[in-house]
């Protein structure tokens, strides 16, 4: 695993943000509580940091979520104030709308078209935006609308198939969208009444037990909601799993220490993994492996590794190998423990096994029916006598028996 420090030159209380040009993974930019956005050349590291300014006249701006477009040439930005969009090739901001109510938590772009954008945040609301009917500045009306949430929304992504997305919420759901599905005013003023009756402070209070409704708002046009993990302290982020799951999982950050990963199919919890002391923000499933990677406020960030032939196992070493209680496995995929005792005696068992179960062409074509049952005669008392041992050996014996016959 290749790590790189790279020392950033201003920091408003937190790094909010960072998003990786997509395209050619060359650009890494990140956000703070300011209104400049902070590039970096990971190909070409003395040219320094760029400054991307957002102009604003706000004492209080923060950038809570950055995002590149597919090709890389503009980024677009949910602030305190509204939504950014700067070009890269003209080096300052080309588009700047209000769009919501209340600070803007998340950003990102349906497709790889680049022209149909979302955004959403603390009123609640998910808006899409078409580039194609947006005007310059202050101008520009949503082409959608989706409202069902009961809280402020604290992530979105894509399914980037142009149809679905998803929001992670303070109402302590993912809900699960289709584009195409819009609300009506009923369930937009829905949404607002909920969002306007939350009293409480995600940052450090409880979670009221008033919001652990499992009924929808009227106008609720999500066509699937998520419920199990809990999102507080954080805008606690959740991602839809890569192309070769099928992107049947739903996989969240979890305030209580871990990471929750939901079946699509069946709507329920699919796995939970717990190996921290704080709350996990946020994680990233490996584009083609069976890899995800996690980050705590406990200061950690952990690998997590699928593996079918045994159980789940976390961080990796120099190697890249799993840390684990079983640390191979025999030829009939059997996972081998590291108990030393066990398998020293699993391995004699797999000596005696092995010298009766052969593998290569037989030597017994020639024998006639009664030499073949005296030699299955002899593999069953042996199985008998070695009734004590271990199931694995057992397992192993019956197998060999099946081979011979097969």
């Amino acid at each position: 695993m290749r790590q790189k420090v790279i020392q950033v030159p201003f920091v408003g209380w937190s790094i909010l943000d960072v998003d990786v040009s997509p395209n050619d993974g060359r650009y890494i930019v990140y956000s703070t509580w300011n209104n400049v956005m902070y590039q970096y050349d990971l190909q070409n590291p003395n040219s320094g940091w760029q400054e991307m300014l957002l102009e604003s006249e706000e004492q209080r701006f923060g950038i809570f979520s950055v995002k590149f477009n597919t090709s890389g040439t503009e980024i677009v930005a949910g602030t305190t104030t509204g939504l950014y969009i700067y070009s890269k090739e003209v080096d300052r901001c080309v588009m700047q709308i209000m769009g919501h109510e209340d600070d803007i938590n998340a950003v990102c772009f349906v497709e790889d078209s680049d022209n149909l954008i979302l955004s959403s945040g603390d009123d609640g609301l998910v808006k899409m935006w078409d580039r194609r009917t947006m005007g310059s500045f202050g101008d520009g009306e949503p082409v959608r609308i989706f409202a069902g949430h009961r809280d402020g929304v604290t992530f979105i992504d894509s399914r980037k198939d142009g149809r679905y997305f998803l929001t992670n919420s303070k109402d302590q759901t993912v809900k699960i969208w289709d584009v195409r599905l819009g609300s009506r005013e009923e369930g937009i003023q829905a949404t607002r009444k909920s969002v306007s009756t939350q009293l409480w402070d995600y940052r450090w209070q409880y979670t009221p037990i008033t919001t652990f409704k499992t009924s929808n708002l009227p106008g609720d046009t999500s066509i699937m909601t998520l419920r199990g993990h809990s999102v507080l302290h954080t805008l606690i982020r959740a991602r839809f799993s890569p192309d070769h799951t099928g992107k049947r999982f739903i996989y969240t950050g979890c305030a209580r220490n871990g990471l929750v990963i939901y079946d699509i199919f069946t709507g329920d919890i699919h796995k939970r993994l717990n190996d921290y002391k704080s709350v996990v923000r946020d994680a990233v499933w490996h584009p083609y492996e069976n890899e995800i990677v996690t980050s705590s406020w406990d200061g950690n960030v952990h690998v997590w590794r699928h593996d079918p032939r045994g159980p789940m196992g976390k961080d990796l070493d120099s190697q890249s190998q799993v840390i684990q209680d079983w640390d191979s496995t025999d030829e009939f995929d059997e996972p081998i423990f590291k108990n030393n005792g066990k398998r020293r005696r699993l391995n004699e068992n797999r000596n005696i096994n092995h010298a009766m179960v052969r593998r290569g062409p037989s030597e017994t074509s020639g024998m006639d029916v009664m030499s073949r049952t005296r030699i299955e005669m002899k593999i069953a008392q042996v199985e008998e006598a070695n009734s004590d041992s271990d199931d694995d050996s057992v397992r192993l014996l019956r197998s060999g028996r099946q081979m011979r016959r097969s």
